[in-house]
């Protein structure tokens, strides 16, 4: 009697991309007075409003990448807007981390990865610590434009038909 045979390990595809946001996260970011964006599963901006524009120019801003990762990690202006930006960047990055699991077959994510490893010491000492969080609400401050030091409540929701993007709203403290 031979033993049965085993199925290959597989990784389900990636869901298809997107080039546009969920009409969810594009009309709750519009229907938002406060500082309010959606970010795709790789965690590019794929719809902000005017008070979120404002508030992170330096990301949001014509001609920008918009990679919330890439620029935490790699763009010297995220020092200058977030407080105790290496705490903030490392919590950041094992908030990722959660979703990567979901997305890891995904060559762009492998790519984007592997670039940040490249490029940032900080993620790439990081990302070797395999910490995990899932993405949480809470207090955040960034040094605003102009305004000095701003605060905000953060919460984050996924719409349900498509559970990989999130929308972040931003409500004063």
């Amino acid at each position: 009697m031979s033993k049965p045979r085993r199925k290959p390990w597989r990784v389900s595809p990636a869901p298809p991309d997107t080039a546009d946001a969920p009409a969810s996260i594009v009309d709750a970011v519009l229907a938002v007075k406060h500082p309010a964006y959606g970010l795709d599963r790789l965690w590019n901006a794929c719809a902000w409003n005017k008070a979120a524009k404002h508030l992170f120019p330096i990301w949001l801003g014509p001609e920008r990448q918009r990679n919330l990762l890439i620029f935490v990690f790699l763009d010297p202006a995220a020092h200058d807007l977030i407080p105790h930006w290496q705490d903030r960047a490392v919590r950041l990055l094992a908030e990722f981390r959660s979703d990567f699991g979901h997305s890891f077959s995904d060559p762009r994510a492998r790519d984007l990865v592997e670039r940040l490893q490249r490029e940032s010491p900080l993620f790439a000492k990081t990302w070797n610590t395999h910490s995990v969080l899932e993405r949480e609400g809470g207090l955040r401050t960034f040094h605003g434009p102009g305004n000095g030091l701003l605060r905000f409540v953060q919460s984050t929701f996924h719409p349900s038909e498509r559970p990989d993007y999130k929308l972040v709203i931003l409500t004063p403290a």
